[in-house]
């Protein structure tokens, strides 16, 4: 859902409490115990940024698996499935071009466009089968691929306070111009504006990020992220190696549930959120019935075990995913999984994650998946 600020210049990408978990093309909340449909999310890029056999690969976990070339002399590889481009293309062609191509494909999974440059996917299916990785080898940084994430049999409203997220895709510096700006609020009427400054000056009341015209997508990603943590108005980013910068309101709850602004030309600087935050209700968090796999302490502080029961030793993955459905980390073994897997409250990267509710999803070969709920406290 894409909704237009009153502000002339300004754009707004709002989109429901799942922005995160992926399921973005409705925004809507899920009913209690109703099941989800995996979600993704690409972000185009223009065709200056391509290079002719670049790939991405989507599985939709229903048996088809294809492959996506970026194509500008007519030739893919063997079986591929061609993305016609130029490097005169904007990131909205290109955009519709991966839009098509995909929905061409015999794929269990819908694409559609969202904002200016990117494209939300939809898996046809509720349930996990679904969450699956996105796969790509494209040399622009700025080309993002989120998920597949956040199918479940079941989806329940969080008994605990959950804080709101976001997400801002920057871009190399030279497909910035000096002014363009973004603005976070947090909530209790604080919001800050940033401004990209390439001549040391900025205007009154914006934070500046200087940038240099050398400057590729991952370095402007991180100044963003210096900048807006050397602020006081309550949300913070994530460090990151990519392009793809993740935004936290540090307080739970539902007040920071308001959107960032954009005033950015180009077309593959990509805001979704800030949304999910929560007030939760009160109680106990259920086990799943007839639950075989076990997890404590719940709600837990420093780090949790989740023990396997009658899945240790069968060859599987065990996810561990944010109450709406995106995932944060998970532990394989081909050879047999351990009888228990102990978690210490970090994402894949080793950050530690906010006070809230989480989710794990045991998946085996042959075997039903097994999910089920535990909540991290301050």
């Amino acid at each position: 859902m894409i909704a237009r600020s009153s502000r002339p210049g300004w754009t707004t990408l709002a989109v429901g409490a799942l922005v995160i978990s992926l399921a973005l093309a409705s925004g809507a909340q899920p009913s209690a115990a109703s099941p989800s449909a995996a979600g993704g999310l690409l972000v185009a890029v223009r065709g200056q940024g391509l290079v002719d056999g670049n790939t991405f690969t989507i599985d939709d976990g229903a048996g088809v698996t294809s492959i996506f070339e970026f194509d500008s002399n007519g030739s893919v590889g063997a079986g591929n499935i061609a993305v016609t481009f130029s490097a005169s293309d904007n990131a909205g062609v290109v955009r519709n071009r991966i839009v098509l191509a995909i929905n061409n494909a015999p794929l269990a999974i819908d694409a559609n466009p969202y904002g200016a440059a990117g494209v939300s996917l939809n898996h046809q299916t509720p349930g996990p089968a679904g969450n699956l990785p996105i796969v790509e080898n494209v040399a622009a940084p700025e080309f993002i691929v989120l998920g597949m994430s956040g199918g479940m049999d079941e989806v329940l409203p969080p008994y605990y306070p959950s804080a709101s997220t976001g997400m801002i895709v920057a871009v190399r510096a030279q497909w910035l111009a000096d002014g363009d700006r973004f603005t976070i609020s947090a909530g209790d009427g604080l919001s800050q504006t940033f401004e990209f400054d390439t001549n040391g000056s900025v205007a009154a009341g914006n934070t500046g990020i200087a940038v240099d015209l050398a400057d590729n997508a991952v370095t402007v990603a991180n100044k963003m992220k210096n900048a807006i943590n050397l602020t006081s108005m309550g949300v913070s980013a994530g460090a990151t190696s990519t392009a793809k910068l993740v935004l936290f309101n540090d307080q739970l709850g539902p007040t920071g549930n308001l959107p960032l602004l954009e005033s950015v030309g180009a077309l593959e600087f990509t805001i979704a959120g800030m949304s999910g935050g929560s007030a939760g209700t009160v109680g106990v968090v259920p086990s799943p019935a007839g639950a075989a796999v076990r997890v404590f302490p719940n709600p837990f502080r420093a780090s949790m075990v989740i023990e396997l029961g009658s899945r240790a030793g069968r060859p599987g993955v065990v996810r561990l995913l944010d109450a709406r459905g995106g995932v944060i980390k998970v532990f394989a073994a081909g050879g047999g999984l351990p009888s228990r897997v102990q978690w210490d409250g970090t994402d894949g990267r080793g950050l530690p994650l906010p006070a809230g509710v989480y989710l794990y999803e045991v998946v085996s070969p042959g075997a039903p998946a097994m999910t089920g709920r535990f909540v991290k406290l301050r």
